[in-house]
C-alpha cells in the first residue's frame, strides 16, 4: 500500500465517527498494493440507522462480490454484506479486497429520520437531426461524472421539427415538450415551471457550470417528500405502484414517464460514438391530459404521512423492454400560487423492479 494511503486510513479512523461494526469477526490482512482495478459500490451513498446496505465489488468491471472481503476503514475490521447500519447517525468509510488487490474507500452517510434525497427533473429537448444537440449531450455526459449526479433525474424529449425520422421520438415526448417554452434545440429545462433554460455550449465545461448553477438554486438538502416504487411488466402493460412519504403537510400529484435507454440513431454532427446512443428517451406518460403535466391527485398528505397511488403505462412494439425504466415525478402546488404544480422530487425504477426510498 502506498504511504499516503496508509496515512489516509489513520485520518479516517481519527476523524470519522467510529460506528460499531455489525458484521465481522475478522481482522485486516497484511496491506495490499494500491490499485484502481478493484472498485466497491453501494446501493446508496446514504442509509438510515439500523437499515441494511448492500455492497458490490468489481474486478476490471466484473462482479466479484462473493469472493471479496469488505472492511470498515475506521478500524480495519471485516463487515458483513449486506452491512447493517448502526443506531446512530455518522459518516463511515468502507473498502474491499479481492485476492491481492484493494479498492479505494467509499463514503457512506448514516442518517436518521425522513431526510430524503432530492432530485430535480431535467428535460433535454433534442432530436437526432439537430446539429447542435451533441453539445448538450456532451454537457450531460460530463455532468454525470460530478457529485451533482445525485441531484437530478434526466429525461430526453425527442420531439418537434427534428423528430420526423428520429427513432427516439414519441407522442408522449411531444406532449411533454409542448409544455415548455422551447423554440430551438438543444435546450435543457428544469422541473415543470422553472423559467431558466440552458442551451448547448460548444465547450462542455462551460455548459456543465451553467447546469450546476441552476441545480444549486433548485436543489434542497432534504426533499419535501420521498418516493418508493414497485413496477411490474405483464406483456405490454406496466403497473407502477408509488408510495410517497411527506415531510410537510401539503397536496401532491404524481405522474410516471416511461423511458427507454440505448436507442441507436445516427446523430447529426455527432463527434463521439455515445452521441449516437440515446438514453432516458420519453416513450409514454401515465397521465398526459393535465395542462401542468403533474398527473394524478394523491390528496393532502400530512407531515410524516404516507399515501399510495397505482399508475399504468403501456409499451409499444419496437421498444426494447429490457431497456425500459420508469421515472416517477411527485409535485406540489407552486409557491407562486398560480394554480400550477411544481416538482418536489423524482425517482427512477427498473420497468420490472423496485426502488426504495433514497435518503440524503
Amino acid at each position: 500500500m502506498k504511504l499516503f494511503k496508509f496515512f489516509a486510513l489513520i485520518v479516517a479512523a481519527a476523524t470519522f465517527v467510529a460506528c460499531d461494526n455489525n458484521g465481522g469477526d475478522g481482522t485486516k490482512e497484511p496491506p495490499k498494493p494500491d490499485t484502481n482495478i478493484v472498485t466497491i459500490e453501494a446501493a446508496s451513498q446514504t442509509v438510515r440507522i439500523e437499515q441494511e446496505l448492500a455492497f458490490t465489488v468489481k474486478f476490471n468491471g466484473e462482479d466479484v462480490t462473493a469472493e471479496s472481503t469488505i472492511y470498515n476503514a475506521a478500524n480495519n475490521e471485516v463487515v458483513s454484506n449486506p452491512f447493517v447500519a448502526p443506531s446512530e447517525s455518522c459518516e463511515m468509510q468502507f473498502y474491499a479486497t479481492y485476492g491481492f488487490y484493494e479498492s479505494e474507500p467509499i463514503v457512506i452517510e448514516v442518517v436518521t429520520g425522513n431526510d430524503f434525497n432530492h432530485r430535480v427533473l431535467l428535460v433535454d429537448h433534442t432530436g437526432t437531426g439537430c446539429p447542435n444537440c451533441p453539445n448538450m449531450s456532451s454537457m450531460l455526459h460530463e455532468l454525470a461524472k460530478t457529485k451533482y449526479h445525485l441531484r437530478y433525474s434526466e429525461a430526453a424529449a425527442h420531439w418537434g421539427g427534428y423528430a420526423t425520422r428520429d427513432p427516439a421520438r414519441s407522442d408522449a415526448a411531444a406532449v411533454v415538450g409542448g409544455h415548455f417554452p422551447v423554440t430551438g434545440y438543444p435546450n435543457l429545462t428544469y422541473n415543470f415551471n422553472h423559467k431558466e433554460i440552458t442551451s448547448g455550449y460548444p465547450t462542455a465545461s462551460t455548459g456543465v457550470k451553467m447546469i450546476q448553477a441552476e441545480l444549486d438554486i433548485l436543489w434542497k438538502p432534504a426533499a419535501d417528500a420521498g418516493i418508493k416504487i414497485n413496477s411490474a411488466l405483464n406483456g405490454d402493460d406496466i403497473t407502477v405502484d408509488v408510495e410517497v412519504t411527506s415531510k410537510v403537510e401539503q397536496q401532491y400529484h404524481v405522474v410516471a414517464w416511461l423511458l427507454e435507454d440505448n436507442i441507436y440513431g445516427q446523430q447529426s454532427n455527432g463527434r463521439e460514438e455515445y452521441h449516437n446512443y440515446h438514453n432516458n428517451c420519453i416513450r409514454a406518460i401515465s397521465a398526459g391530459n393535465s395542462d401542468d403535466l403533474s398527473g394524478d391527485d394523491m390528496g393532502v398528505i400530512s407531515a410524516d404521512g404516507i399515501a399510495s397511488k397505482q399508475l399504468k403505462l403501456k409499451a409499444e412494439s419496437g421498444w426494447d423492454k429490457s431497456n425500459l425504466k420508469v421515472l416517477v415525478i411527485v409535485s406540489a402546488p407552486s409557491s407562486a400560487h398560480d394554480g400550477k404544480f411544481e416538482v418536489v422530487n423524482t425517482a427512477v425504477c427498473p420497468v420490472n423492479g423496485s426502488k426504495d426510498y433514497e435518503y440524503r
